[in-house]
């Protein structure tokens, strides 16, 4: 079963847009927010259950399709001013996690410029001291420890820059597709 069959019948595709749509059901609006937050709409926190679903639908759609989000409520009736409130509550969570993904990005890199700086000073205070390397066996080895220090510094800021910026700059992007996906509401009533 290719990735696209396993997607499509998860999620309901629309081939002319390019478009998954993510369905949601809760009760009522209120499911949406973290009941712990008294804080007003739209900058109360969505239910961790609720973002944890949209993140992992979003990791499993490749970034090249759109997604739309489909809230169906089943116990209230049609409240225009609650719809446009969740959808600005969920539009402001995910913006406030960009900037706070961008953020944790400048501080990781200034510790990797941080580890060039130690590295560099490592290494030079190693060639510097290259005469002096002989002189006891306590010497060699700080002398060898600066080189070794040296590498294991250039090799934390290889690590950072390379290897550990990616998955955050995936996330950014993930989070940037919610932002602007539409958010559509229906309404069914349970029956027991």
């Amino acid at each position: 079963m290719s990735l696209m069959q396993y997607l499509r019948d998860i999620y309901p595709y629309d081939p002319q847009r390019k478009v998954f749509t993510v369905d949601a059901a809760m009760d009522n609006y209120d499911e949406l927010y973290n009941y712990l937050d008294p804080s007003p709409s739209p900058n109360r926190d969505l239910a961790p259950d609720v973002v944890e679903y949209l993140d992992q639908c979003s990791e499993e759609i490749p970034l090249q399709y759109g997604i739309r989000i489909v809230m169906h409520i089943q116990e209230e009736p049609r409240d225009e001013a609650r719809e446009r409130e969740c959808a600005a509550s969920i539009r402001t969570y995910y913006q406030h996690s960009t900037v706070l993904s961008r953020l944790d990005g400048r501080h990781t890199r200034v510790r990797s410029l941080r580890y060039v700086a130690f590295s560099l000073a490592c290494l030079t205070v190693y060639l510097l001291a290259q005469p002096w390397a002989d002189i006891s066996l306590v010497a060699t080895l700080l002398h060898e420890a600066f080189l070794v220090g040296g590498w294991v510094f250039m090799w934390e800021a290889v690590s950072i820059n390379f290897i550990e910026t990616d998955p955050p700059r995936l996330a950014r992007r993930r989070f940037k597709r919610l932002v602007e996906a539409p958010i559509e509401f229906t309404y069914t009533h349970k029956t027991d």
